[in-house]
């Protein structure tokens, strides 16, 4: 899927829907929850920890996890 032409919804949307699919994570947020001035906190974190479990080597995860963890 070619994003350049997306808005942020449609890109939430085939990040949620790309991450179920090929790992079988659960969308547990609607890009129209994040995509806000101050989304939920403990729901990105608690999706966020959701792509640890299926990536816990992934340094880029712990580091996404670092960052949004500080608000």
């Amino acid at each position: 899927t070619k994003v350049g032409g997306m808005d942020n919804r449609q890109r939430l949307a085939n990040a949620f829907d790309t991450a179920e699919k090929k790992f079988g994570i659960e969308p547990l947020l609607d890009p129209e929850d994040v995509d806000v001035e101050k989304p939920d906190e403990k729901s990105i974190i608690t999706y966020v920890s959701s792509l640890y479990d299926v990536f816990p080597k992934v340094k880029f995860v712990r580091f996404l996890i670092l960052k949004l963890t500080k608000f």
